[in-house]
């Protein structure tokens, strides 16, 4: 059975597995040639893996935070990752790359440490409607609510502004 780490994990794993070969040696300081250069790109891919999380709510402790604010953590934990570790994943050895997914192990090991993820309820919008942005932050809002950081519904004048 796959725990919730596993799916972490995977969902990382994809996301570096997809990279272009560019961005991958970029992080990984090598040229097209697999000359050593500067590291660069490391933001850009941070960001990437922040986006996999859009669905769902990330607390760190009673704050809760969207995905964006999770890609500066995940930018550290990529420079943290040794230079040989992203080298490896470069590599077109089958063997290399094996062991470089212990980078993707390492990524979810350090955000599941920091933070708690909640993944957001999905569906139609109570119009009828598919998810929109409106309905998003419904969602949101209700996963809030339901995980106990927050006590109250909607204030009076803020439930007329989203037409409830």
């Amino acid at each position: 059975m796959r725990t919730f780490e596993d799916e972490i994990r995977n969902m990382i794993a994809v996301d570096l597995t997809v990279l272009s070969p560019d961005r991958r040696r970029a992080i990984a300081g090598l040229d097209q040639y697999r000359r050593i250069v500067e590291v660069h790109g490391v933001q850009d891919v941070a960001t990437k893996i922040a986006e996999s999380f859009q669905s769902f709510a990330v607390f760190d402790g009673d704050q809760v935070l969207r995905y964006p604010a999770i890609a500066p953590f995940i930018t550290q934990t990529l420079y943290a990752t040794p230079i040989e570790l992203r080298r490896e994943a470069c590599d077109r050895d089958r063997l290399k790359v094996e062991r470089a997914r212990g980078m993707a192990q390492t990524i979810a090991s350090a955000l599941l440490q920091r933070y708690r993820f909640q993944q957001l309820k999905c569906g139609v919008a109570p119009s009828g409607r598919a998810d929109g942005p409106r309905h998003a932050a419904l969602v949101f809002y209700d996963t809030l609510r339901d995980s106990g950081h927050l006590n109250d519904e909607f204030p009076e004048d803020e439930a007329e502004a989203f037409g409830e």
